[in-house]
């Protein structure tokens, strides 16, 4: 075994993060997001290929304080008792809603 690394198939760095999230008006964690995908914590398993639309409180504010939110919409590529796996098809930063 040479001891190189295994084989990463995400071709994009993710970023380790906490953040709060709404899916289907349900509160989640995200732990970890890409520029095409994100990993997070449902309350229940979402099918494969489900569209999803997630809503996280993004941790900088805008000029002037106000908060804002990351939209992404996606497909989910797995959900399993670790958390569910989507890819992002779609993405917008701009105000939060309240």
């Amino acid at each position: 075994m040479s001891g190189a690394p295994p084989y990463e198939r995400r071709q994009n760095r993710r970023y380790r993060i906490t953040a709060r999230a709404v899916i289907r008006r349900h509160w989640s964690v995200i732990h970890n997001l890409s520029v095409d995908g994100a990993f997070f914590q449902t309350e229940t398993l979402l099918p494969r290929g489900r569209v999803v639309w997630l809503v996280v409180d993004w941790p900088v504010k805008a000029e002037g304080h106000s908060p804002l939110a990351l939209t992404l919409t996606g497909i989910v590529l797995r959900s399993d008792n670790s958390g569910t796996a989507m890819l992002i098809t779609q993405r917008k930063l701009g105000p939060r809603e309240t």
